[in-house]
């Protein structure tokens, strides 16, 4: 799915609340569909929620025998979000695309990151329909909630882009060190060294 913007046309339909840990964002996006961003204050982390009603707002439930959380649905409903509802957990992270001089070539990867689960890494070539191909998929391993460094020494494999995107997936929560994340490429065809590239960096993942 894709992420669309707040429709900043309507600023009135952009809600703040701030429940049990969580800070919610609701708004409209751009192609006025309701959305919800949260940011988890303990993991410092943000997770896009979908619901099967699209809320516009959260709010606490603070009655006397009750704690919880309200949402306001769009289709005009008040619901209370249920500890015990089943939840479908999908964490996905995407780099600007990088490029250089014509084609292109990845070696090395080096990738700095916390995660209790494996995490699937994409090489994705951004420009479509010229040829352009990326390296097979990497699997991260869990990094057992730890900081990990991980280098991939001339492992992506063949491939041979304009432009690339990396994209990073897991189903559970994980963190990117955003400065740790590296590639080596250059050229294609080039006889000199490799270049580290930083796609997180400033200036459209120039480096």
């Amino acid at each position: 799915m894709t992420i669309y913007p707040p429709d900043d046309s309507q600023p009135q339909l952009q809600k703040f609340s701030i429940q049990n840990g969580y800070l919610y964002y609701d708004y409209v996006d751009t192609t006025g569909v309701s959305r919800t961003l949260v940011f988890d204050i303990a993991a410092m982390g943000w997770i896009w929620d979908v619901y099967q009603w699209p809320a516009t707002v959260h709010a606490p439930d603070e009655g006397s025998d009750t704690q919880g959380i309200l949402a306001g649905c769009a289709d005009g409903s008040v619901r209370l979000m249920s500890s015990a509802g089943t939840e479908t957990l999908s964490s996905l992270v995407l780099t600007p695309a990088i490029g250089g001089t014509g084609w292109m070539h990845v070696r090395d990867i080096t990738v700095e990151y916390i995660s209790s689960a494996a995490i699937t890494l994409k090489c994705l070539s951004a420009d479509v329909d010229n040829g352009s191909y990326g390296p097979a998929t990497i699997t991260l391993p869990s990094s057992g909630g730890a900081l990990t460094k991980l280098n991939l020494l001339n492992g992506p494999g063949a491939n041979k882009w304009k432009l690339m995107w990396f994209q990073f997936s897991s189903t559970h929560p994980f963190q990117i060190n955003l400065e740790g994340f590296a590639v080596k490429v250059k050229p294609w065809g080039s006889t000199g060294p490799y270049q580290t590239a930083l796609p997180f960096a400033g200036g459209g993942g120039e480096g």
